[in-house]
């Protein structure tokens, strides 16, 4: 085991491709080469190799840079024989691309063939891949402890580390500005990105936001199926407008997140999954602004507990299974699943979904709103003490066993909970 910091800053190395057309070519074969969601489709023309090769080529390179922005990033060149390189015009960008050819009606290939290798790997200062990036002059392996601190070089490239379960990965508050772990969705050149957009690496702890520094705006983890505790002490301001600064997934069953303050979300895009045995939310200096977290349709959350901060569930995919908050703000919303267990000795907990919420104890400092969302619902059992709100005009809610007055009465409380309604008192 040892520690690796990252320094970023290797030479820039251009990735070559090379791709070989070979077999039985008959002229009416179709050659295609795909890279993210768009195909070029070259017919052969030809019976000789290096003749398609050459015609492949130089489709590519006619290739719209408006309509073909993946393809204009990178020159095709026929060599010799059957074979055409592919080569990146940025050094130290990485691409990929998959190849395929198919008979003129689109049916599987008789007897030709479309292969590649990678004749120059990718290389650079944001590859994690690229061994002079890193302290020891090696890429981090399984059992490392790895630190990025005091850099503002992003890693955008050789995110697919997946192979790799490290010790710990921190990410100091001194790694900041432009430093980013990870690609947006949206390339700058106005695709959708198709390469790695995660760094993927199993890590048994991941520390966030500790020391001093503006922070990183992007920070992108996939801890697939390795078990995970999370730690976020800070975090930058985002880079991308309306996603979060930290954006985290995995799938362990016994994964442990814990924010005290910083901007995070948990597999938020559509499409994503993510299990967190244990959710916690805290605070520094403010209470309500200092952590925020957002969680996604695939993610299932078992125990929650808040102290502060605001935090977003979507239970499409599952009920959280215990929620206790002291306070801040919390906002439930999503179809089907709900909350088993709410506790909320205060703040404000907005209640915006279909499903049903089993138990509820409302605090005397505590809101459970119900007005934001009006679709029907059902309360199971209810308590509350002195001074809790409960706000219901609409009556969307069926409460099955009443709501039980702790310690109180009807006038130590606020309610609003519709009109031309009867309430049947009874003991507790």
């Amino acid at each position: 085991m040892s520690t690796c910091v990252w320094k970023g800053g290797a030479p820039a190395v251009a990735k070559v491709i090379t791709c070989t057309i070979g077999g039985t070519i008959e002229t009416d074969d179709i050659f295609k080469a795909t890279i993210g969601g768009k195909t070029l489709s070259v017919t052969a023309g030809s019976a000789t190799a290096g003749t398609v090769a050459t015609t492949f080529a130089a489709a590519w390179n006619a290739l719209s840079a408006t309509t073909y922005p993946e393809f204009s990033e990178i020159t095709a060149a026929a060599t010799s024989g059957g074979a055409l390189t592919l080569t990146s015009d940025t050094g130290g960008v990485d691409f990929s691309v998959t190849l395929s050819t198919t008979e003129a009606n689109g049916s599987a290939a008789d007897d030709q063939t479309f292969t590649q290798s990678t004749t120059i790997a990718n290389a650079g200062p944001n590859d994690w891949s690229t061994a002079s990036n890193w302290s020891g002059g090696a890429v981090p392996v399984n059992s490392d402890d790895v630190v990025l601190e005091n850099s503002d070089t992003p890693v955008y490239y050789g995110l697919d580390q997946s192979a790799v379960t490290l010790a710990s990965l921190t990410v100091k508050q001194s790694f900041v500005d432009s430093g980013a772990v990870g690609l947006p969705r949206t390339n700058a050149n106005g695709y959708v990105e198709y390469r790695d957009t995660y760094l993927r690496i199993g890590a048994t702890k991941i520390d966030i936001g500790g020391g001093s520094g503006l922070g990183s705006g992007r920070i992108k983890i996939d801890t697939g199926s390795v078990q995970t505790t999370l730690n976020v002490s800070n975090s930058g301001s985002s880079l991308e407008d309306g996603i979060p600064a930290i954006l985290w997934k995995g799938t362990h069953a016994s994964n442990a997140v814990s924010v005290t303050k910083g901007d995070v979300g948990v597999a938020v895009f559509a499409g994503e999954t993510a299990t967190v045995a244990t959710l916690k939310l805290g605070y520094v200096s403010s209470l309500e602004t200092d952590a925020n977290v957002v969680c996604g349709s695939g993610v299932t959350l078992g125990t929650v507990t808040k102290n502060g901060g605001h935090l977003e569930c979507d239970t499409t995919t599952a009920a959280i299974t215990a929620l206790t908050q002291t306070d801040g703000d919390t906002i439930v919303f999503g179809s089907t699943n709900a909350v088993t267990s709410l506790v909320a000795y205060g703040g404000q907990v907005y209640y915006n979904t279909s499903g049903t919420l089993t138990a509820a104890v409302v605090g005397g400092s505590a809101t459970l709103d119900f007005r934001q969302d009006m679709r029907a619902k059902t309360v199971t059992a209810c308590q509350r003490y002195a001074g809790s709100i409960i706000y219901d005009p609409a009556a969307v809610v069926t409460w099955t066993n009443g709501i039980d007055y702790l310690g109180c009465g009807l006038e130590n409380t606020t309610s609003e909970l519709g009109t031309h309604r009867t309430w049947t008192p009874s003991a507790i």
